[in-house]
């Protein structure tokens, strides 16, 4: 005799077998590019505006920018979707997190730098490089390890570091000099005498 069971066990049963698969089964999240579910691990969320898109989507965006030379990298759906007068910039954490290939990632680290920085030749080793907030100094210094060349930017001349305080017509070099020197100015002539 078989025995049949009845519907509350069946029901109860049946509940918690939806909880175990429900515990198995992955989250999904709403791709803003596909507009399709998506795995929850691959999404990936701009940080300023919490769009949120599966990472091939942004992947692609990212890489078709860079393909362009364009910086910054605004949020797509900020700008097609939502349309928003300030849309967010995509980061370089974010960029960093959705797997671009190595020359990719170079290209987009040289486009960032180059919005802040200058691109410079030094005087003294002829290299290049990038130097930042050159417009709020007036002494550049060359970041290559081999020279760390110094000099002025306003008079390109070669800055001692361990010297004199620099000035672009060389006076306080040569006020400096009379100093070390024992010399004086010729007070009628402005012209120095030497001690002998």
């Amino acid at each position: 005799m078989t025995s049949r069971a009845t519907p509350s066990t069946s029901f109860q049963d049946l509940h918690r077998q939806k909880t175990e698969l429900t515990s198995y089964t992955q989250t999904t999240f709403h791709c803003g590019i596909y507009f399709e579910e998506q795995p929850e691990d691959d999404a990936a969320t701009v940080d300023d505006c919490s769009h949120t898109m599966c990472r091939s989507c942004l992947r692609d965006f990212v890489c078709s920018k860079i393909q362009e030379h364009r910086l910054p990298i605004l949020c797509p759906i900020c700008t097609a979707v939502d349309k928003k007068p300030k849309p967010a910039v995509i980061s370089r954490f974010l960029v960093e997190q959705i797997s671009i290939t190595e020359e990719q990632f170079q290209v987009w680290t040289e486009m960032d730098l180059a919005e802040v920085s200058v691109f410079i030749q030094c005087r003294e080793c002829s290299g290049f490089a990038f130097v930042e907030d050159l417009e709020e100094t007036m002494v550049i210094m060359y970041p290559e390890q081999d020279c760390y060349h110094v000099w002025c930017k306003e008079c390109q001349q070669t800055i001692d570091l361990d010297g004199p305080e620099h000035s672009c017509d060389g006076s306080s070099e040569l006020d400096n000099l009379l100093k070390e020197q024992g010399w004086k100015y010729c007070p009628s002539t402005y012209l120095l005498h030497f001690r002998i």
